[in-house]
């Protein structure tokens, strides 16, 4: 029997030679078998014993064969599994390697969050690296005016580096100015902010329609002189 195997199995199917045999016969039996599953090599004490004991010897060395064959393939099994997490644990320490190693250069002005990173089959993904926006001025009006802009949908679409160009252009100008290039940028559906004009500067959003009124006027008499001052010609004379 092998090393470290502690049972063995005795099929039902042997009561029917059990019960040809007498007690005694049957006890001889048992016994033959028992020392022989405990490698004392027994020898039979007579002729019934041996006929008796050889198919059972038969199926012991069948079944130990299969029970080696089971015990290698688990043990190879096992020998691949460990294989397998040490390779895993490997791959895990080169990833976490790897994030140590990430580095993320900014200037002064700019600054850098970096969430949690995730490791997904072996591989490690940084989940953001978002720059925050740098303001011009810390004012509530401009604040306000400026998340009223950053929610249309125009804006929405804008990356932080698109974003923080406006920003920079806004930096330019005074908190006033840059609060009525925000206004003029929601009123008119604008992608960009834009510096104002002077009469901009002067009043506003608000346009000079005298003025405007003036050159409409001015274009009109001009036309009207032009209309009566022509007579249309025919060919060979005049109308």
């Amino acid at each position: 029997m092998a090393q470290d195997k502690k049972g063995f199995v005795l099929y039902t199917d042997l009561i029917h030679t059990v019960n040809k045999m007498t007690s005694e016969q049957a006890g001889e039996l048992f016994k033959h078998i028992l020392k022989y599953v405990n490698d004392e090599n027994p020898e039979p004490v007579d002729i019934l014993i041996d006929l008796t004991f050889e198919p059972i010897k038969q199926q012991l060395k069948r079944d130990l064969k299969h029970w080696e064959s089971v015990v290698e393939s688990r043990a190879r099994a096992g020998s691949l599994g460990g294989k397998q997490k040490i390779a895993n644990l490997a791959n895990a320490s080169k990833a976490k390697q790897s994030v140590a190693n990430l580095a993320v250069i900014v200037n002064d002005n700019v600054n850098v969050n970096v969430t949690d990173n995730v490791i997904v089959n072996d591989t490690v993904k940084v989940k953001e690296i978002k720059e925050k926006l740098i303001f011009p001025f810390d004012n509530s009006d401009f604040l306000e005016t400026w998340n009223i802009l950053t929610k249309e949908p125009k804006w929405k679409r804008k990356s932080n580096t698109a974003l923080q160009a406006s920003l920079n252009k806004l930096s330019k100008v005074s908190v006033a100015e840059a609060i009525e290039m925000l206004n003029n940028a929601i009123a008119g559906g604008w992608q960009g902010v834009f510096e104002l004009t002077n009469n901009n500067k002067n009043n506003g959003t608000k346009r000079n329609y005298n003025s405007d009124q003036a050159n409409v006027d001015a274009l009109n008499g001009a036309a009207d002189e032009i209309l009566r001052n022509f007579k249309p010609k025919l060919i060979g004379g005049d109308i």
